[in-house]
């Protein structure tokens, strides 16, 4: 014993030596080794070989808050304002600038010039002509800096459904420009009225797949004007020319399906579109054996709006440890590697899957001989796709494009005066309302995601806002008196509490008061502060003073989501809060199985929310149950709901009241029975039929509780944006976008936390004033219990 203690304590600085060696980082997305998807498998195997040679690294994962349809834009966002961060960001092409300009990420100079000593091409090799000015970019410092390195490339090619081409005759290729793209696409949908010619994306970011056609067109969304100072140029004639095809495709000639690609994937209607716009890097994205791969159709000028990403690694700069920053260093130069895509060809190949490796790779690591394995011209399509490539929009908030493109996209769409011309052959007239449409959103557009606003705009906008603000504060300033007059004259007339019971009282409000003092009121007068900042979460904060609000009271989007607020509201506060009571009525008076129709009706509450509201998304597509229905008596809607304006507020409200009317109805039902029987009994002697009963008795009777609820109904109104972001999103053209999702993409997605919290101070300011005159009357109330 005494040899091997003495023994433990020789070894004991050489395990200290190897354990601080050790060091930790955290990335998201990290492989599971218990996945049997090929590429995923392949992804292990990379994460193996790190830790093969770097074995004092130990990579972990990093995992946030998920939601449906914005987990990329969203999540790294959240998981840095919540200081959970990775060490390794994930960052695309859209994000990169506001990444650097909030200082997420680590200047990578240093650790490359490393690199370039020992090998004098090594940015050559990694990063393609296209990329480099994606991430060289200027920094908080004012000087140049690459951010992050490309560690998996893909380009945007059209991808066609080799079945409906071989049934419709067409030849085994994609269709060389649009001409061909329109013909290809009528002879598909020729075949059946189930087939569609080309698959277009909704929701946000519909916009994405218009971005080909822009720049085939010729148009860009946006330019770099001078260094660093960018402008929306999405006005120009070539790019009416790109939304006037869009709309052939998707309006007016019905070639294309609009939809959301999970959802058309879930269901198997993908296999009823004849094209799709997607992406082949490593490996083919789609079914080799049902999709082949072409290059993007040229446009009227010939040029061929391919795009080309990349995935992209960058250290986060919240990393201080010199150690975990060159750990973090040395995953981004290994995952950039040639040794790292030999592994994903490698692994490919030895599961069989030849046929869905990029043949360029299959060339370039020495696989020459499956090529014959390849779809013929494969190698071609994708080395003309990627050399015509430009990439995704890379400038100022351009994290935003989509969204501020797909604003103008649904005007366009849903405009009965371009509907109108069109269908009069008046190709002039409908050029000419696009124009003023895009005229317009170019306008908004440099204004909200660019922030150009004139000095003279500016003046009159901090004038206004002060004038609101001084409003706010004496509106706030009398509610509060006027709340603790009203509280203080009901508490006089009260039994007042004397002795130790008064102690015992005090001591039940104790932790009740503590608790929401520390989980509303500190954290409402810390966060007021915000509304006066341009609140940056790792860069110093600067004073802005009224600024926020200004450009808040003048955000024509802001006020579109009021108005959307109030829409919802009205729903909401008219079939969402009077069906629960009249279901509880009903009820009340069923004479016999009240047990089995209450189990019924409570029955959807049990769903839970996230799956409650897809359910019904699929109920109201638009191929849904619903739209079935309604065409059997005669109403044809060919929309989704979610994307029909005079629809998309209702779908919103429908699955919350389908859930929610039995929670609510058992409580009215249990305030009924607080009602006496004699009433009921009375009033049918007397002749009193249904509504003199409701009239005289049941609102009376169900009066207290009604207001309480009311104040809950009209607070849960307009704060609500659950089932709004996940049945629409906002859409279509914010048609949904109510004032509460406004407010959490503008904190969340966009990082404007100064905004969001102007935003949200004039939403309160709005409520206030209605919950102060609903508790004044309630304060009047006298409340019995039921046995008296």
């Amino acid at each position: 014993m005494t040899r091997l203690l003495f023994l433990f304590l020789a070894l004991l600085p050489f395990f200290q030596t190897f354990a601080s060696e050790s060091v930790v980082i955290r990335v998201a997305g990290l492989p599971s080794a218990a996945s049997t998807n090929p590429a995923d498998i392949a992804e292990y195997r990379i994460l193996q070989a790190f830790k093969k040679k770097y074995p004092h690294i130990e990579v972990r994962p990093a995992v946030g808050l998920q939601i449906e349809g914005l987990g990329e834009e969203i999540t790294p966002l959240m998981m840095i304002a919540g200081g959970i961060s990775p060490d390794v960001l994930y960052v695309n092409f859209r994000k990169i600038d506001s990444y650097v300009r909030q200082g997420f990420l680590y200047p990578l100079d240093t650790f490359i010039a490393e690199e370039e000593a020992r090998d004098p091409d090594w940015l050559e090799k990694r990063v393609r002509p296209q990329v480099e000015p994606v991430i060289r970019r200027v920094g908080p410092d004012g000087s140049n800096h690459i951010y992050a390195i490309p560690i998996q490339y893909a380009v945007m090619g059209l991808y066609y459904n080799r079945t409906l081409f071989r049934r419709a005759g067409l030849p085994m290729r994609a269709p060389k420009d649009w001409d061909e793209l329109i013909e290809f696409s009528k002879k598909i949908m020729a075949l059946d009225s189930k087939y569609y010619g080309l698959f277009l994306n909704t929701g946000q970011h519909a916009a994405w797949n218009l971005m080909n056609f822009l720049w085939s067109s010729g148009a860009q969304a946006v330019e770099e004007v001078s260094p660093n100072e960018w402008r929306a140029v999405f006005n120009t004639e070539e790019a009416i020319t790109a939304f006037e095809f869009y709309y052939r495709l998707a309006e007016a000639e019905k070639l294309a399906v609009r939809g959301a690609m999970k959802q058309m994937i879930n269901s198997g209607e993908m296999r009823n579109v004849g094209m799709q716009f997607s992406y082949i890097g490593s490996t083919i994205s789609l079914d080799p054996n049902i999709w082949g791969f072409g290059a993007v159709p040229a446009g009227p000028t010939g040029i061929r709006g391919s795009e080309i990403n990349a995935r992209m690694m960058g250290i986060f700069s919240g990393v201080k440890d010199p150690r975990k920053r060159r750990a973090a260093w040395d995953l981004i130069n290994f995952l950039s590697s040639d040794e790292v895509q030999k592994i994903r060809t490698d692994t490919l190949i030895e599961m069989g899957l030849v046929n869905q490796i990029n043949p360029v790779d299959l060339r370039k690591y020495g696989y020459q001989s499956f090529l014959g394995l390849a779809e013929e011209g494969l190698e071609e399509e994708i080395i003309k796709a990627t050399e015509a490539a430009q990439p995704e929009p890379y400038g100022k908030n351009c994290n935003l494009v989509y969204i501020e493109l797909t604003y103008p996209l649904d005007q366009i769409l849903l405009s009965p005066i371009v509907a109108q011309a069109w269908k009069r052959g008046n190709r002039k007239g409908v050029r000419q309302e696009m124009a003023r449409i895009l005229d317009e959103s170019v306008k908004k557009t440099n204004e909200r995601m660019l922030g150009v606003v004139p000095p003279k705009s500016m003046h009159m906008r901090r004038l206004v806002a002060w004038a609101l603000v001084f409003g706010l504060l004496v509106g706030f300033g009398f509610v509060g008196k006027e709340m603790l007059r009203t509280f203080s004259e009901v508490g006089k007339a009260t039994t007042r509490v004397r002795g130790i019971q008064k102690y015992y009282a005090w001591g039940l409000l104790l932790i009740p008061i503590l608790l929401t003092l520390t989980w509303q009121y500190i954290p409402l007068v810390r966060g007021a502060g915000m509304a006066l900042l341009d609140y940056q979460l790792i860069l110093k904060s600067t004073f802005v003073g009224i600024d926020n609000f200004a450009n808040v009271l003048f955000d024509a989007r802001f006020w579109n989501s009021m108005g959307a607020t109030l829409h919802f509201a009205l729903w909401f506060l008219t079939v969402g809060f009077a069906t629960p009571i009249l279901l509880a009525f009903l009820l009340h008076l069923t004479p016999r199985h009240r047990l089995i129709f209450r189990t019924i009706y409570y029955l959807p509450a049990l769903l839970s929310g996230a799956a409650l509201f897809v359910l019904w998304k699929q109920f109201l597509s638009a191929d849904g149950l619903i739209n079935h229905m309604l065409g059997m008596i005669g109403i044809s809607v060919t929309r989704s709901w979610s994307e029909d304006p005079m629809l998309a507020m209702l779908s919103c409200v429908l699955p919350a009241v389908w859930a929610g009317a039995g929670p609510g109805c058992l409580i009215y039902l249990a305030a009924l029975k607080t009602i006496p029987e004699e009433q009921f009994e009375a009033a049918e002697i007397d002749g009193a039929g249904f509504w003199r009963k409701t009239q005289n008795i049941i609102i009376p009777g169900l009066k207290p509780l009604i207001i309480i609820n009311f104040i809950g109904a009209v607070t849960a109104a307009f704060q609500s944006s659950q089932n709004v972001l996940i049945m629409t999103g906002g859409g279509p053209n914010g048609a949904t976008e109510v004032a509460a999702l406004r407010i959490f993409y503008e904190a969340f997605m966009f990082l404007n936390f100064g905004p969001a919290t102007a935003m949200a101070w004039i939403l309160g300011a709005m409520l206030i004033g209605f919950t102060l005159i609903q508790l004044r009357r309630l304060s009047q109330m006298e409340f019995r219990s039921a046995g008296k």
